[in-house]
């Protein structure tokens, strides 16, 4: 990936115009798999501890009895499977269209505009290191997307549960595990706030940048047939991919909030004080719950993935 980084950077001293611009589009596309690869292998023990402690996630066909919810639960994972599917398929089909790019564009004979020394030996290495970074994206970016999705789906099942059973908790051990299992969550949204800090940030400027950087290669031109269906391809890509990491998070903090809601519909009224006290504390917290932080710059829900397509 270094060599294919170094490649496009040399051409933006060789090149102007339209060509500048489509360098600069190459050279983000590496820097974005480069950074989500590196914060990858930063967090991989967190994420590791992550995937261990879904052990202790509540099974919804064990421990609620409500048939609807089940239904719902199960609709929502049969939703999030043909999401995953989709999502997979618009990937291939947008990395097939950029790697098509050599065959079908005459006036470039790589997938991303670079400069490179009047050789055959090293033409070849280029291109070779540019397909290789493909198969990068593939494997290690699809990974860290399909993993993010999987388990904040998994969070919000579980949040889903616990309000369920804060509603209907009859005696005071239901009470206290549903008390012990709302800490837990509380926690897991901490430590994936820590994880993906600097991915959401990294996510939200990549998508302004380059969607801003492709359009105005279309505005420009004199654009191969193949480039601009891999460039509007691109773009929608971009943007499902900042949608459903925004929206995720947006609907974990909504089923938080929800839990203030499921205390007060429940009959905390006939707990002893010292139970109320503690239900009134994590009502509290629910209702002061905040967003996962992108960089400390901004919160991370639908109103920042609404804010990209108006600047």
């Amino acid at each position: 990936m270094i060599i294919t980084l170094i490649a496009i950077l040399v051409n933006l001293f060789h090149v102007q115009g339209g060509m500048y611009i489509r360098t600069v589009e190459g050279s983000l596309t590496v820097i974005h798999i480069l950074i989500k690869y590196s914060v990858f292998l930063t967090y991989k023990s967190d994420i590791r501890g992550l995937l261990k402690d879904m052990a202790h996630f509540w099974n919804y066909k064990h421990t609620i009895k409500s048939r609807s919810l089940n239904r719902s639960i199960e609709k929502i994972y049969k939703f999030v499977k043909i999401a995953l599917n989709g999502y997979f398929t618009s990937s291939v089909f947008a990395l097939g269209s950029i790697m098509l790019r050599p065959a079908f564009n005459k006036k470039n004979n790589y997938i991303f505009h670079c400069w490179v020394p009047d050789s055959i030996v090293l033409e070849a290495t280029i291109l070779f290191c540019q397909y290789y970074f493909i198969s990068i994206i593939i494997g290690a970016g699809f990974a860290y997307d399909l993993v993010y999705i999987s388990y904040t789906t998994h969070v919000i099942i579980q949040l889903k549960l616990l309000k369920y059973k804060l509603k209907h908790s009859v005696t005071i051990a239901d009470l206290y595990n549903c008390v012990k299992h709302h800490q837990f969550l509380h926690t897991i949204f901490h430590r994936m706030n820590r994880v993906y800090f600097w991915a959401f940030l990294f996510h939200y400027f990549i998508t302004l940048i380059t969607g801003c950087t492709q359009l105005y290669v279309i505005l420009l031109g004199n654009v191969e047939f193949i480039d601009l269906i891999s460039t509007a391809v691109y773009i929608v890509e971009l943007l499902i991919q900042f949608g459903y990491w925004a929206f995720l998070v947006d609907q974990i903090v909504f089923e938080m909030n929800g839990i203030s809601s499921a205390i007060y519909m429940s009959n905390w009224y006939e707990e002893d004080r010292f139970v109320k006290k503690i239900l009134l504390t994590i009502m509290i917290r629910a209702q002061k719950q905040k967003y996962m932080s992108a960089g400390g710059l901004m919160d991370m829900n639908i109103l920042a993935f609404g804010s990209v397509p108006l600047k």
